[in-house]
């Protein structure tokens, strides 16, 4: 069997023809997203291309992921800013979703029109622990409802008044899926329910309601936003197999035109430090996304946050540096011809890589307790067990080298109290199969397997 395997991106197409069940790589290619028109269009060219190269006439399976025409534009609604709402928040992202806004405490006039003004695809309604607020999880509803019909909404909240919050959406026309809470206790998220909840709202509505093609067959072909189908794929690395036993933490670096991801799927046992607050343990899988970090549409950006490293790493004056982002910025599918342009991609990678990862990594400290004496206290994701660190995205794809030093470089950045990967070997995804893998993950895991040893096997390897 033969997978026709299409990662959808804001710029690019790009085609991956699998063989299963020996997940061999057959043949890629890529175009620019026809997001104008059709995507069938710039579809049917990357396909030609891959089959072409591959010596085939056909395949017999399609899967895609999306993220073009902004991808899954989401809200989410909780009680507690740091509990409920930043557990929604991560159960969001981690979807594959693009987090337009969150929202907490008791909703009022004024987040209701806000909330219609932002115009989301889906909110993820959340609030309460199991047997815990009542009445203001169903005060917000009540308010949320009235902001909007449009949007789908994911209820994830208290499990006592979940069915009820339900009913008041639907009382207004909002298509509605009720879930496990997100947050059941205060020391535990459950995020599973309501990330299938929302992968299926994109398949049955997101993905039709942006208008990406007028080929039912094409659209019927997407199973999953291209961040959860990347997420996919680190888990499918980080989990238990019959070729080998499980790994430690996997975390995946993303470097993106306009936006940097960091996937991270971490081992089970629990950090030997005990967690700040009363804040639930990290989620095993968790992705965060940097709108305003990257090497292309947000160069410019990058640079106010981090000039003075950005002119020493590059050697060169700052005029000099800020011509090079005007010009990443002026034609997003500028691709460096000479080492002067290869350095200052380099630098600019490095420094999204630096920013999403301390960004997305915890934050170790140490507390002195009257009569006890000091303790150190750990505040969200501990990446220290990394085993392996997957980088890619164009820059870093485009330039393998330049990938392994500019993330390692990333890495070294980080402050010290920042329980970073420092110890992961660094492997960049050279052939751009992480999506194909993630999108074959389901279908057939083996072959997803397969294909990452084949060609990411510093990913594979102890």
């Amino acid at each position: 069997m033969v997978y026709a395997l299409t990662d959808f991106g804001s710029t690019f197409t790009k085609v991956a023809l699998v063989e299963a069940p020996t997940g061999r790589l057959l043949a890629t290619a890529q175009h620019p997203t026809t997001i104008e028109d059709d995507v069938a269009i710039g579809f049917e060219r990357a396909r030609a291309e891959a089959l072409e190269l591959a010596g085939l006439g056909r395949v017999d399976r399609a899967l895609a992921a999306s993220s073009a025409a902004g991808g899954l534009r989401m809200a989410a609604v909780g009680l507690v800013d740091d509990l409920t709402a930043a557990a929604a928040r991560r159960c969001a992202l981690s979807a594959g979703a693009k987090v337009e806004a969150v929202w907490s405490g008791r909703l009022g006039p004024d987040e209701t029109a806000a909330i219609h003004d932002q115009a989301v695809d889906v909110i993820l309604f959340a609030g309460g622990t199991d047997g815990g607020e009542r009445d203001r999880v169903l005060a917000n509803a009540r308010a949320v409802a009235a902001a909007d019909g449009a949007a789908t909404v994911v209820v994830a909240c208290n499990r006592d008044v979940a069915a009820e919050a339900g009913r008041i959406f639907e009382a207004v026309g909002h298509e509605i899926h009720v879930v496990a809470n997100v947050l059941p206790r205060v020391d535990r998220e459950c995020d599973e329910p309501a990330r299938e909840a929302i992968r299926e709202v994109f398949i049955g509505r997101v993905v039709h309601a942006k208008g990406l093609s007028r080929t039912a067959g094409l659209l019927g072909s997407v199973v999953m936003p291209s961040p959860a189908a990347v997420l996919a794929a680190a888990e499918l690395l980080a989990a238990d197999s019959a070729a080998r036993p499980a790994r430690g933490t996997v975390v995946v670096v993303d470097v993106g035109g306009a936006t940097t991801d960091v996937h991270s799927v971490v081992r089970a046992a629990a950090s030997p430090e005990r967690l700040g607050r009363a804040a639930p343990a990290p989620a095993r899988s968790a992705r965060t996304v940097e709108g305003d970090l990257g090497v292309r549409w947000s160069a410019d950006t990058v640079l106010g946050l981090d000039a003075p490293w950005l002119a020493e790493a590059v050697g060169a004056p700052r005029e000099a540096l800020r011509e090079a982002v005007a010009t990443r910025r002026r034609t997003p599918s500028f691709v460096p011809a000479d080492e002067w342009g290869r350095r200052v991609d380099r630098a600019l990678a490095t420094s999204c890589a630096t920013l999403a990862l301390q960004r997305h990594v915890g934050l170790r400290s140490t507390r002195y307790v009257p009569g006890e004496g000091a303790e150190v206290v750990l505040d969200g994701r501990d990446l220290r067990d990394a085993d392996v660190l997957l980088a890619t995205g164009g820059s870093l794809v485009r330039d393998p080298q330049g990938a392994h030093d500019a993330v390692n470089r990333a890495v070294e950045r980080l402050d010290d109290r920042r329980p970073a990967p420092r110890d992961a070997r660094v492997v960049v995804d050279t052939s751009y199969v992480l999506a194909a893998a993630g999108l074959l993950a389901g279908p057939d895991p083996n072959a997803a397997l397969a294909l990452l040893a084949a060609e990411t096997p510093g990913a594979w390897t102890s």
